[in-house]
């Protein structure tokens, strides 16, 4: 275990971190120090020039921001730091590290073009090496900030645009994705779902705007220094390596130590059910496992962000609804913002903590899943989110203080309901009437609130029965009643009055 001291590191007057990090210690360059979050992109933060590092109840010490991480310090903490760690025989750890090529500054090369934690294992080994050719036996301190399995992301979308041959894919687009939650991304084919989390990722670059983890501004930051896990719809998998190393991937390419890797790549595959099976190949494995192996090969890396481009449109529909919770229980042990694209509004229902619905490049509408279905803001977003009939009406001029009551007009009846966002004056208006909210009745007696109408079709379906009604001179709607919700059970033919509450909503077309 690395020793660990509490800190504030303070850029051009700008706070960078303050908490609790760890450090270990390698021989090397002396009035050396080696920042190397676990988290790179922090490292984005850190101007050139000055940088102070206070450690409460010792000096404040001033660095000089190099490159690559690399920061000029002076001697006094370099001992300071170094004899903690050799107290804490954390040098034999250091020493641990398995010998690397490239001299010190080609490392420091690699680090500035790599994610900064790759390359933290080579660069202390370069140096070590490199002081060990001159007959040094001073020291390098790697600093860490240790953020490691708690440090999750909200990524702010400010503005963003992007087009493909004249041709405009996301227009204007802003979005917040708040820190630790599942969102998710839901609309039909093209209407830019997939685009926008590809810009997330850094797979594509947008036109205009800004995109943002926490204050770290990711706009032209490459894909692999951005920290993220991805889930693709075809898994992606190596063909030509076991499970265990397609887990392992993302660990070796960031240069950890393998006695760390078998550990954790040991823990992610048992995660997610697959331990008795790491040294097979993807070929030998089913479609859940091989979606169970491309999660836990996301989730090893311990990314700010997750990713999920349609992770289960190639699974059957019994294997969608068992890796839904699979993917559920790892997102949330992990405590991992994670940006779900699919455009299954069944997924997005019974999965997400917040959704927004896209239309054309464009978001529709942003919140809860509850929030969504019960209270759409138009006709798109009322028909995409559950079953819904819309119907046009006309609206009744209302007082808006009376709590969104209102009436509107239907079939040549004048009925109840509540505003939805429709106007105020005699202009029509959609009224969003879900299957399961309505009841059908006996044409006598009359009931209030209600339209006459005829069955047209009866459906059978084990939990509820599903009707096929046209209203009298209007159109055909859906009712769906379950078992104990069935006053009557009409046949087709049957004449029947459709109950519509006082509650249903009439929005804006």
């Amino acid at each position: 275990m690395a020793p660990r001291i509490q800190v504030d590191v303070v850029s051009a007057e700008e706070p960078i971190f303050s908490g609790e990090a760890e450090f270990a210690v390698f021989p090397g360059e002396a009035g050396e120090l080696g920042i190397f979050p676990r988290h790179a992109p922090l490292l984005t933060r850190v101007k050139p020039g000055t940088v102070r590092l206070k450690i409460p109840g010792r000096d404040e010490f001033e660095l000089v921001y190099v490159s690559g991480g690399i920061l000029e310090v002076q001697p006094t903490l370099v001992t300071l730091l170094a004899d903690t760690a050799i107290r804490a025989k954390d040098l034999d750890e250091a020493k641990a590290i398995k010998a690397r090529q490239g001299t010190e500054e080609a490392a420091r090369s690699r680090a500035e073009k790599f994610n900064i934690a790759s390359a933290e294992a080579e660069l202390a080994q370069a140096i070590r090496l490199h002081a060990k050719k001159k007959g040094r036996n001073t020291h390098l301190v790697v600093f860490c900030i240790a953020s490691e399995g708690g440090s999750v992301a909200s990524i702010s979308i400010e503005g963003i645009k992007k087009e493909f041959s004249g041709n405009v894919v996301l227009e204007d687009l802003s979005l917040h994705i708040p820190d630790g939650k599942f969102y998710t991304l839901l609309g039909p084919s093209g209407c830019g779902k997939t685009t926008l989390l590809r810009c997330i990722a850094g797979f594509y670059e947008a036109d205009a705007g800004r995109l943002l983890f926490d204050r770290d501004d990711m706009t032209h930051v490459p894909t692999h220094r951005r920290d993220i896990g991805m889930v693709f719809q075809d898994y992606a998998l190596f063909p030509d390596k076991t499970v265990f190393d397609n887990v392992a991937y993302g660990l070796r390419a960031r240069g950890v130590v393998k006695s760390e890797i078998r550990q954790r790549v040991d823990q992610a595959v048992k995660s997610v059910g697959l331990a008795d099976l790491a040294e097979r190949y993807p070929a030998q494995m089913s479609g859940g496992q091989r979606q169970r192996v491309a999660l836990a090969r996301a989730l090893v890396i311990r990314p700010r962000v997750l990713l999920m481009d349609e992770p289960l449109s190639n699974l059957d529909a019994k294997m969608r609804t068992q890796m839904r919770d699979v993917i559920l229980d790892l997102v949330q042990e992990a405590h991992i913002t994670t940006v779900f694209v699919t455009h299954d509004q069944e997924e997005a229902l019974a999965m997400s903590d917040q959704v927004a619905i896209m239309d054309r490049g464009k978001i529709a509408q942003t919140g809860t899943p509850e929030e969504l279905y019960g209270t759409p803001v138009n006709a798109y977003v009322a028909d995409f989110i559950g079953s819904a009939n819309t119907i046009p009406v006309d609206v009744e001029p209302f007082d808006r203080s009376a709590g969104g009551a209102m009436h509107y007009r239907l079939c040549g009846r004048r009925l109840e309901g509540v505003s939805g966002g429709a106007r105020a004056d005699e202009q029509g208006g959609v009224l969003v009437a879900r299957p399961e909210e309505l009841s059908l009745h006996l044409v006598e007696p009359a009931v209030e609130n209600a339209v006459p109408g005829s069955v047209l079709r009866r459906q059978y379906l084990g939990f509820k029965t599903s009707y096929r009604v046209r209203l009298q001179d209007g159109p055909e709607i859906r009712v769906d009643l379950s078992g104990g919700d069935r006053a009557i059970d009409p046949h087709p033919g049957d004449p029947v009055q459709v109950l519509f509450p006082p509650h249903s909503r009439v929005i804006g077309a």
